[in-house]
């Protein structure tokens, strides 16, 4: 794993035994890199949608604000879902080089299966965390506009016109949401490589022949160089707020 100044989150999370189901079918699954994704987007919406959410997360706020706390915390967890799975994608790429280091030092197939497995086991988790966020995501929003619904009649404008904030169409939130949706379209190449039987790792057998393609082996580093800086950025965002490291419950990096 690439050494940096954020190495301690990046490490908290490694390749997880397989989920095993009993299947019949065996699968060939290659290592064949995906596209790389432009994180840019993504990267702009998750700093700006956590730049408006710090103000509403301070300690402090009570009376008719106070459900705006609440809204906004959960907010900043869904987000942190999305990092989390960034460093995961990170990881997970860094599995994949290593791989091809030890296709080419002929190391025995049965450990070369078993560290396969374990990196599909957390992109398949990693997969699942994406999912997740805008599960979360929407499940919030739906708070905000019952209440809204409930709000709107009590004279409270205030509070009204703050949670038309978190819905309206400009929202950061809402371009988040939007790019958060493209970011899971491109977990696909785990069920385009592993079909319907992703959560049956223990019945796939490998195609290594990719991993010895040297334009593959370098497509898996700029996967991994593009998860490494916008995770990095994010965490500097994240670590210079007291609130936000309050709320995820992460570990203050030394970067």
């Amino acid at each position: 794993m690439t050494s940096c100044p954020f190495s301690r989150y990046l490490s908290t999370v490694r390749s997880e035994p397989p989920v095993v189901m009993p299947n019949d079918f065996i699968h060939v699954f290659t290592f064949k890199a995906p596209d790389a994704l432009d994180l840019k987007a993504l990267r702009n919406s998750t700093k700006a949608a956590l730049k408006m959410l710090v103000p509403y997360c301070e300690p402090g706020r009570t009376g008719a604000i106070h459900p705006l706390s609440r809204i906004a915390q959960a907010y900043v967890r869904a987000i942190w879902l999305s990092v989390d799975a960034a460093r995961q994608a990170y990881i997970i790429a860094g599995d994949a080089i290593a791989l091809s280091k030890h296709v080419q030092g002929q190391k025995p197939p049965k450990e070369l299966d078993n560290y396969a497995r374990g990196m599909l086991a957390l992109a398949t988790k990693a997969e699942g965390t994406t999912q997740q966020v805008l599960t979360d995501f929407r499940e919030v929003r739906q708070k905000v506009l019952s209440l809204i619904e409930k709000k709107k009649d009590s004279g409270n404008n205030k509070l009204v016109q703050a949670l038309l904030r978190f819905t309206g169409h400009q929202s950061p939130l809402q371009q988040f949401e939007s790019n958060i949706t493209k970011y899971i379209n491109w977990w696909t190449w785990i069920d385009l490589e592993n079909g319907a039987q992703r959560a049956s790792v223990e019945h796939l057998t490998f195609d290594y022949g990719a991993l010895r393609n040297e334009e593959v082996v370098l497509k898996w580093g700029e996967i991994q160089g593009n998860f490494l800086n916008y995770f990095i950025e994010i965490v500097r965002l994240h670590d210079k707020s007291s609130t936000l490291l309050s709320i995820t419950g992460a570990v203050r990096s030394n970067g």
